[in-house]
């Protein structure tokens, strides 16, 4: 059995060729969501969920689509260690600023996932709950 697309592959290679996704496109999505195991489609398949939920409301303009409480960097790395059983004490906290990067960075990169949680009345996934879903389903 060949291996199925990914449903938010769907979307975005018919988005990527000016083309808003079709009924074909739409129900290929959705079947190919049904069939993925059920904790699969709490994480992997969610950001298709929300496109699908985003494209059915007619929702214009921009969404970010990402986790919610977003922790620093180094409580990143805390987390990812604590739900991969890896060791902390491998982590050494750092000032951003400290790091003579090429490229300067912002202190926060996180996104605000407030307006499509609003217009969706859906609540985004922590951090956390995001690293497990994928501990789950990887």
């Amino acid at each position: 059995m060949p291996h199925a697309r990914h449903p938010a592959r769907i979307l975005l290679d018919g988005l990527r060729l000016r083309r808003p996704p079709g009924a074909v496109q739409r129900t290929e999505a959705a079947a190919t969501a049904e069939r993925v195991r059920p904790h699969e489609t709490r994480g992997r398949a969610a950001a298709a969920r929300t496109a699908f939920d985003l494209l059915d409301r007619r929702a214009t303009g921009i969404f970010h689509v990402a986790a919610r409480l977003y922790p620093t960097r180094f409580e990143m790395g805390l987390e990812i260690c604590d739900v991969f059983s890896l060791e902390k004490g491998l982590l050494k906290a750092a000032r951003l600023a400290a790091a003579e990067l090429r490229a300067r960075r912002p202190s926060d990169s996180s996104l605000d996932v407030g307006k499509v949680e609003r217009f969706l009345d859906k609540r985004s996934p922590t951090f956390r709950e995001a690293l497990e879903d994928m501990r789950d389903t990887e």
